[in-house]
């Protein structure tokens, strides 16, 4: 596998930023509602509900196609090497269950390369997503606490030259409040628990539950920063993911007539058995547009399209990007 450093994806990403800023940088001009940013509570007794859909682009497709034919080949030799085990398993049986020391050692020898061809098999797997959806809705219950949920459904298509994968549903439900630990003119920072639930296509549920710490800046409202850390643990038996630490950047700049350009980049480090995940970024530029509701103050909603990318830090060939599309709507 071809393996990528943090320091040049990080490069990437920051270079990224560097150019996003510097266009709106010299474009801006007027204020306007922090609706994209996650670490700032909305008013007690509003609504806050935002989707997203994303799908991938022709390059990622490529790439996905391209593991599905390596994987089919891991498949067809874990079949040989099964039926190899078969055979020798046979001739051991015949001798009344009795190894001879040389049929020991080709059975660990046969078992070590089916074990690392199903290793090699599940890393072939990753990265297979096609289309997401979430949608999520908040709620202001007083000026300090918010509470929320949030619905994800994503599909996955494993790509080969056979065509036969049918699609892969996997879904997750999230509910969470965000409490506010301090507040200036400027500056919030907030607590945010959460506990979620992922069910990956018929397998058995997966719960976790997650702290998050959000910071955020205000420049005149006419720029946010927000800077989040969050820990998240599974607590049930059966979990491919047991832990996940990751840190989270977003930047927002308002331009003119309530149009607005906001960056988003996420790393994950998990542990897991599959190397691939261990170590990702995710980032999303969006441009977005705010439109009043009337007169009334707090109502509005917000158009964003952009690109996202997504890709491990651990093998540079597993990655997805593609074109995405946001609503939010503030009551």
């Amino acid at each position: 596998m071809q393996n990528i450093s943090i320091f040049s994806v990080c490069w990437t990403v920051t270079f990224r930023k560097f150019v996003l800023c510097l266009l709106a940088l010299l474009l801006l001009a007027v204020s306007s509602p922090l609706c994209l940013a996650s670490s700032w509570l909305i008013p007690a007794g509003h609504y806050k509900a935002f989707s997203t859909f994303s799908t991938i682009d022709k390059k990622s497709a490529k790439l996905k196609s391209i593991h599905g034919e390596a994987y089919l080949d891991l498949q067809y030799q874990l079949l040989e090497l099964s039926k190899e085990r078969q055979l020798l398993q046979d001739q051991i049986d015949n001798n009344r269950g009795i190894a001879t020391n040389n049929q020991k050692r080709l059975l660990r020898e046969i078992d070590q390369e089916i074990s690392a061809l199903k290793q090699a098999s599940s890393e072939e797997k990753a990265y297979q997503d096609k289309e997401t959806i979430n949608f999520t809705v908040e709620y202001g219950l007083d000026d300090d606490i918010n509470l929320g949920s949030k619905i994800g459904y994503k599909q996955e298509k494993f790509a080969s030259s056979l065509g036969r994968s049918n699609p892969i549903i996997s879904r997750e439900v999230d509910i969470f409040f965000k409490y506010k630990l301090l507040k200036q003119d400027k500056f919030i920072m907030t607590v945010q628990p959460k506990i979620y639930l992922d069910r990956y296509a018929r397998q058995k549920e997966s719960w976790f539950s997650e702290i998050g710490l959000m910071l955020g800046y205000s420049f005149n409202n006419n720029i946010f920063c927000d800077t989040g850390i969050f820990f998240a643990s599974c607590f049930t038996s059966r979990c491919d993911t047991k832990n996940i630490v990751g840190i989270s950047f977003a930047e927002g700049l308002k331009l003119n007539n309530g149009f607005a350009l906001y960056n988003f980049t996420k790393y994950y480090v998990r542990k897991t058995d599959n190397t691939i995940y261990r170590r990702s970024v995710y980032e999303q530029i969006l441009f977005a547009k705010e439109i009043e509701l009337g007169d009334l103050n707090h109502n509005y909603f917000t158009l964003a399209a952009g690109y996202y990318f997504d890709q491990s830090l651990t093998d540079s060939s597993f990655k997805l990007s593609g074109p995405i599309i946001s609503l939010w709507l503030e009551l």
